[in-house]
Formats: C-alpha cells, sequence, structure tokens
C-alpha cells in the first residue's frame, strides 16, 4: 500500500504531485506569481476545492462511460463492477487515503510548488494519479475502455471543475490570477482550451475585484446547531443567500479528512460577521456559546467590533440561559416566526451587513443597544416533568442529587462570617450548589445577593478603579441602598482601603440581617492585574470582626487551567474550600428512578462504565432517552459520534478548545494510549479541566471511557 499522499499546490491539478519534473523557474519569476496571492488560508481552500473538483470529475467520467455503447456490452457483473466502483472513488475512507491535509505550518505552500506545478509534465501528473489509485485497489479490474477514459481526461476534469470552485470563492483575484499566468506557462494543452471561458471568468472577476472597496463584501460565518429543526434548514437558506454576495462560511461544507477544530477557529477568527441562529432546542448548544465567547473574545481584544455578532431567534421569545445572555442580552436581534418570515430575515440580515461593514473599526459591535441593568442569570426552564439538563437546577428540583459538598457547604452558613469556596470543572453543579446554599442563608433569615463576574465588561476588569468601583455599586444596587461610591473614591488612598471603608460605613450599618455575598465565575478576576489585591481584600474581611455578619460564597471553575501554564492556586487559604466530585453508582441509579427508570437495571452499570457519574452526560443521558430523543441501544451505539450522536456537542466543545494545544493534546493521548501521567503540569491542567480526573495504582486515565473513546478517535482531526 502507497503512503497517502500529502496535498499541496504542487498536487493542484494531478492531486498526488509529490515531486514532479526538477526544472524550476527562477526565484523571480516564482516572487512575481506568488507572493501576491498565498497565504495560509490558501491551502484549506485549495484541499477543499480539490476534493469538490476530484467529485465532480469522477462523476462526470463515471456518467460518460455509463451512457456510452462499451458500458451497454458489459455483462451484468461487470456493470455492477463499475456502478460500485464509481461509489468507491469519492468514498471519505477512500479519500482520506488520496486526500491528506496539512497540519503543519512549515508544510504549508511554498513559491517552489507552485512552480514545480508549472513545469510539471501533465502524462506524470496522471501517472501519479494512477498511481494513487492502484495504490487503494480502485484501478485493477476496471474495463480497458474506462481505464482509457480516465487516464485521457481525469487529470484535464480535474482542472476544470477546480477552476469552477475557484470562482465560487471569495480569493477570486488571487485565484484568477494564478490561473491567467498558468495558462500562459502551459499554453497548447487541450485542457486549456476546454478552460478559455472560465479563465476569462476569473480574470474579468481578477479585474472587478480591484476595482472594488473591500467594504463592499463581508466574511460571514454560520453558527447554528446541526440536525434541529427550524435551525439548519433556515441557516443553510441564509448561506445559500448571502453567499452569492459575500464570503460565507457554514461547517457543511467541510470534507471529510478537514481538521473541523481547526477550520472553525480559523473562520472565526476571519470573519466580519457571525450570524447566529437561536431556537428553544439551540440556546443550549454549548458549541453555539464556545462560538460567540470567541467572537466576543476577538472584539474586544481587536478594538475593532470584528467579529459582529447578528443574533436570529428562531420562534424562541424567552431569556438567553446564563452564560449566552450575558453576551446576548445588550445585542438587537432579529426575530423569525415561520417560513414566510424567511425572505425578509434574509433582506434584514443583508441590510444589517451592508449597513455594518463599513463601520467595522469601532470599539464595539455597532449592534449593541444602551447597556442595561446587570441582573442574576436566569434557571432553566422546568417543563412539567422532565428538566434539561443544561443551567442552573431549582433548589427544591426533584432531580438535583446532593452530594457531601452539599452538605459542607450548607453547614458552614449556618454560623456567622463564614467563607465558602466552591471549586470543580464546569458542568459540574457548582452554579446550582450555589443557588443551594443561598436558598439555605435565606431560610436562616440572612439575605443573599448574587454577583455573577461574567457581567463585567472587559473594560471593568482592565482598570482595577472601574473593576472596585463597579463592584461596589453593584452590591448596593441590589441592596436598594445609594450608590456612593463617588464620595469614597475622591480619597486618596487604595482601592482595597476605598472598597472597605464602603462596606464597612456605607453597607453594613444599612443592614437589618446578615448579608450572604455570593460570587459566581470568580476565576474571570484570575487574569487580571490586581487579583492579588482583590482576593487578599476578602480575605481581610473574613479575619475583621466588623464583618462578622457578613458571609461570603464563591463559585470558581477550575476549567481556566486548561489555558494557564503555571499551577494557579486556590485564590483563598482560609475558610473552607469544597470540591464537587462525580456522581457514585447509587447516586447515578437515584436519579435514574426519579426520570421514571429510562434505562433497565441492566443497562446501567454500561452507562456507569460510560460515564462514570458525570453530573452534566449522566443527566443529559437520563433527559434524552427519557424524552425519546435515544433508545438506550442508540445512545450507546452512537457515544463518539461528532455531529448526531447524544453528546457530540460537548465534546466538540472539548476538541474546539483543545486544537490550539499540542502539549496537551498529546499528553491526553499519552494518558488515553499508555495510561501513565504526562508531566506534572500537564498533568495539572488536565486534571483541572475535567478530562483526567481517575488514578488506579499507578494507571493514570482518562475522567471515563467516553472521554477514552472520543479522544482516541478524534484528536488530531
Amino acid at each position: 500500500m502507497v503512503e497517502p499522499l500529502t496535498l499541496t499546490v504542487a498536487g493542484l491539478v494531478g492531486g498526488f504531485v509529490i515531486d514532479v519534473g526538477k526544472e524550476m523557474a527562477s526565484g523571480e519569476m516564482a516572487d512575481k506569481l506568488v507572493k501576491p496571492f498565498l497565504d495560509r488560508r490558501t491551502n484549506h481552500d485549495i484541499q477543499n476545492g480539490l476534493r469538490r473538483a476530484w467529485q465532480s470529475a469522477v462523476k462526470k467520467l463515471f456518467d460518460q462511460y455509463c451512457n456510452s455503447p462499451a458500458y451497454q456490452r458489459l455483462s451484468q457483473n461487470d456493470q455492477e463492477l463499475v456502478d460500485e466502483r464509481a461509489k468507491l472513488f469519492i468514498d471519505p475512507e477512500i479519500m482520506n487515503q488520496l486526500f491528506m491535509p496539512i497540519d503543519d505550518p512549515q508544510q504549508y505552500v511554498t513559491e517552489t510548488d507552485v512552480m514545480r506545478l508549472y513545469t510539471a509534465d501533465s502524462a506524470k501528473v496522471t501517472g501519479q494519479l494512477i498511481a494513487g489509485l492502484e495504490s487503494v485497489g480502485l484501478w485493477e479490474g476496471l474495463p480497458e475502455h474506462l481505464q482509457k477514459l480516465l487516464e485521457a481526461d481525469l487529470l484535464n476534469q480535474l482542472t476544470f471543475f477546480f477552476v469552477e470552485e475557484a470562482i465560487k470563492r471569495d480569493d477570486k483575484a488571487r485565484h484568477g490570477f494564478f490561473f491567467q499566468q498558468f495558462a500562459e506557462l502551459r499554453q497548447g494543452q487541450e485542457v486549456f482550451s476546454r478552460l478559455e471561458s472560465k479563465l476569462d471568468q476569473l480574470l474579468m472577476i481578477s479585474v472587478q475585484s480591484s476595482d472594488q472597496s473591500d467594504s463592499s463584501t463581508a466574511r460571514v460565518f454560520i453558527s447554528y446547531k446541526r440536525d434541529v429543526e427550524p435551525d439548519e434548514p433556515i441557516a443553510l437558506q441564509v448561506f445559500s443567500t448571502l453567499n452569492q454576495e459575500h464570503y460565507c462560511f457554514i461547517d457543511q461544507q467541510m470534507l471529510v479528512g478537514t481538521h473541523w477544530a481547526e477550520c472553525l477557529k480559523q473562520e472565526i477568527q476571519q470573519a466580519d460577521f457571525l450570524v447566529i441562529f437561536l431556537s428553544e432546542r439551540s440556546i443550549h448548544s454549548e458549541m453555539i456559546l464556545s462560538e460567540v465567547e470567541t467572537a466576543y473574545r476577538l472584539a474586544k481584544e481587536r478594538g475593532t467590533g470584528k467579529p459582529v455578532i447578528l443574533p436570529v431567534r428562531l420562534g424562541y421569545q424567552g431569556p438567553f440561559p446564563h452564560p449566552l445572555n450575558i453576551y446576548l442580552d445588550r445585542i438587537n436581534w432579529a426575530m423569525w416566526h415561520d417560513e414566510v418570515d424567511t425572505p425578509s430575515l434574509i433582506e434584514e440580515i443583508q441590510q444589517a451587513i451592508m449597513g455594518l461593514n463599513q463601520s467595522l473599526n469601532v470599539s464595539v459591535p455597532m449592534a449593541l443597544k444602551d447597556e442595561p441593568k446587570m441582573r442574576q442569570p436566569t434557571a432553566s426552564a422546568q417543563p412539567l416533568r422532565l428538566e434539561r439538563p443544561e443551567g442552573t437546577m431549582d433548589p427544591d428540583s426533584i432531580f438535583y442529587v446532593e452530594r457531601e459538598a452539599d452538605k459542607i457547604a450548607l453547614a458552614e452558613i449556618e454560623g456567622q462570617g463564614a467563607l465558602v469556596t466552591i471549586k470543580a470543572p464546569r458542568q459540574m453543579g457548582k452554579s446550582s450548589l450555589l443557588y443551594r446554599v443561598m436558598d439555605g442563608a435565606e431560610k436562616l433569615g440572612k439575605q443573599a445577593v448574587l454577583l455573577d463576574f461574567q457581567q463585567f465588561d472587559e473594560q471593568d476588569l482592565a482598570e482595577a478603579d472601574s473593576f472596585y468601583q463597579e463592584f461596589c455599586r453593584f452590591v448596593s444596587d441590589e441592596l436598594d441602598i445609594e450608590d456612593d461610591t463617588d464620595k469614597y473614591w475622591q480619597r486618596p488612598t487604595g482601592n482595597n482601603r476605598r472598597a472597605t471603608r464602603y462596606f464597612k460605613r456605607h453597607i453594613l450599618p444599612k443592614l437589618e440581617s446578615p448579608l450572604l455575598l455570593a460570587m459566581d465565575e470568580v476565576e474571570r478576576v484570575f487574569s487580571t492585574t490586581f487579583k492579588n489585591d482583590f482576593f487578599g481584600m476578602l480575605r481581610s474581611w473574613y479575619n475583621d470582626r466588623a464583618f462578622k455578619t457578613f458571609d461570603m460564597a464563591l463559585v470558581t471553575s477550575t476549567e481556566p487551567h486548561l489555558f494557564i501554564e503555571s499551577h494557579t492556586q486556590s485564590p483563598f487559604n482560609v475558610g473552607r474550600t469544597v470540591e464537587l466530585t462525580d456522581f457514585s453508582m447509587e447516586q447515578v441509579l437515584e436519579l435514574n428512578l426519579r426520570h421514571e427508570s429510562p434505562f433497565s437495571s441492566d443497562e446501567m452499570p454500561q452507562l456507569y462504565a460510560l460515564l462514570r457519574g458525570h453530573p452534566y452526560l449522566t443527566r443529559l443521558a437520563f433527559y434524552l432517552v427519557a424524552k425519546g430523543h435515544f433508545t438506550p441501544d442508540t445512545l450507546f451505539q452512537r457515544t463518539t459520534e461528532n455531529y448526531q450522536g447524544p453528546f457530540s456537542d460537548h465534546l466538540r466543545r472539548y476538541l474546539f478548545l483543545l486544537q490550539d494545544h499540542a502539549d496537551l493534546i498529546a499528553g491526553l493521548q499519552q494518558i488515553i494510549n499508555q495510561q501513565t501521567e504526562p508531566d506534572e503540569r500537564l498533568g495539572h491542567r488536565l486534571r483541572a479541566a475535567g478530562l483526567v480526573v481517575r488514578s488506579e495504582g499507578d494507571k493514570f486515565l482518562p475522567r471515563c471511557l467516553l472521554y477514552a473513546d472520543y479522544f482516541r478517535e478524534h484528536l488530531g482531526e
């Protein structure tokens, strides 16, 4: 078996050229032809274009042969062989062996690669192409007439269809220039006489593109939840229309073999707009949340407002769940009720893009509304019987599973001056426990105020003065106490001293009962320059008798450790820290009963072995089966699917986050394959991310079998 052939621009026409032709054009010519149009994204464009061109070329030639007298003269068995081979030529697994995407940046296309293409002998290119087909067993056994047809015309057809693909893509000027020069260097060949009209189109587009301002065309990223209605059909209709005038990306453009996580991140980074479709089923999508978070962060970091987020509500008029509401509550949205609204929706999006595309160099997205008052996150909606597993649970929910951490935290706030820190990876139930602590405090006669640090803007976290004042204003507002921060910030002293005086002299004297200040998502402060000062202030309050009627409960996710190089320790060395653990087998059995036993007693050990009591995934499994979206058998069979599997949204988010961290990928692969811990730093970050938590003797294991199976299959995609 011949090794799969790396696809570069050297293989642009043949698709399989590794080292074709040794005559090199001069470096001066290479600079002239190549540098104006090559960049790193070219590699992805060429790979995707080549795959589509290959499929089109093969289909046309097989159709041509099947309509010929030669095919009619074949025996039925031989006709069936040809029909089967036609499918295999474009089979995803076969194409993976013929086309190998490039991941190493050092292997991106170079001037030399392009010039090899210019000087290549077409017979050698065709020979390499056929050798590739032979290596995967597709050539041998084909009727001689079909072999001759493919040998004579496959190269030409592939080139022809690739030029068609080039016309459809955003890099029209670049590809037009490329093929114009290619044609001049290879004049006289039949393929270029057949391509003449296409080359004229490309050249015309090239001239038009150079005359137009950059503001006429935008890059649009379409974000939606797959296999959900009406989300997917509407997203495809919008994509089809917008793509006629702009460069639009939708994940269904990605062909087999594409490194999808890297591709998504690159497309968001280059996008001017993120159009996001949100229905009742998709508002809880982890991938949509990750895409929105990425776009929001990029717009803030760049100070340009790009990508602008354009939300579309698909028949959903309720509040956005936390933390999606942090990013979207301030943004104007479009509303779609049914199919009648589709044309007007498309027109509204087009107008928004046209109107905003010339105003992208602003510090905040133009679609932002006036800043509203910050509000507490909304708990998940509760259907009559079942509850969706996403979001914060009501303290009295029948699906809430009490763990040891609950007992410890609730016992701590029975006293006065308590400080409780709740720590765990995401989706362990931290915020739900915080709500239980608040509920417990209120039942004890205390006031409870929730401060969610996700609601602090980037500018608030960038400046210490702004942050401390906003912190004090928020508590004043929630307690209906007049804001008097301006007075206290006039004193020439430090922010810790100002905030402490404000609480001692302005807030605490006005309280009629003890206060619990519940703080969620405090890890957002970890990246600030004043984190040590702020947490030092909270520690001093814990030790200050003046704060004896003042309790604090904090929630911090350990997941940011995934992206922090050093070992970030807990901000507190005082008070009580509780860490949430996965459900035990007994708790999972109890949760199955509360869902009216969607899994049989024989299936429960398999479910526990798969998820190992992961709180969110376990609840998700019960919800999906109880709602009838999956049977237990289909759930177990489709666990590692990337798009339609029961856990695909959760798993794809991890891949999306990991793809820029080669060291973490290597460490996770070592744990999965060798069951040994990588170096301490990597092990710490992977444990903090919730990917690795188990050790058995000398073995170091992934958190659950689902993670091991999925990442073994998909890491490196």
